[in-house]
């Protein structure tokens, strides 16, 4: 507890000395207290210039890193691409030589499928069947084939390719 009057009294004597020397030269003691503050202040910039140069440091690193997870993930994006639209040309050559087969296979011939002729007088609808069979033919034109098949071979290739996405982490 003494220490602590001795302490009191000695900054008491100290602002004394620096009241009486702040009375008789003011401006020398503006001059010392502007320094100092500068000194402080410099100081403070220096330490808030290595602030921002680590954060700008750490910002290009963050960059950096992020491009290459983007790199990272468009070159997964274009070999999965590469790989599905392989697949896909493959696949739909393929299905076309199996339409053709199935068209040349399964194509009406002759008069295996034409409607009986109404006899004179009987009416516009007398050569067709009042009520169709159980084996009732359903005729699609060849295009039509070819375009289900392209169609399919399109839905089915799309369904991998996403999947694939899914996979490689590259489209959640």
């Amino acid at each position: 507890m003494i220490w602590l009057l001795n302490a009191l009294g000695w900054a008491k004597t100290a602002l004394t000395v620096l009241a009486d020397l702040a009375r008789r030269y003011p401006c020398q003691v503006a001059l010392v207290v502007a320094l100092a503050a500068c000194a402080w202040l410099w100081r403070g910039w220096d330490k808030a210039e290595a602030r921002i140069d680590a954060m700008e440091t750490a910002a290009k690193q963050s960059e950096a890193l992020h491009r290459a997870a983007i790199k990272a993930q468009q070159d997964k994006f274009d070999k999965l691409k590469k790989e599905t639209d392989d697949g896909y040309k493959a696949a739909l050559a393929d299905a076309g030589d199996r339409t053709s087969r199935y068209i040349d296979t399964h194509r009406l011939r002759g008069k295996s499928c034409a409607i009986e002729a109404a006899a004179p007088g009987q009416g516009e609808g007398a050569g067709s069947p009042e009520k169709p069979t159980a084996e009732a033919l359903v005729a699609v034109t060849e295009a039509d084939v070819k375009a289900c098949a392209g169609a399919w071979v399109y839905a089915q290739a799309s369904y991998e390719w996403a999947q694939g996405l899914i996979r490689e982490g590259v489209g959640e």
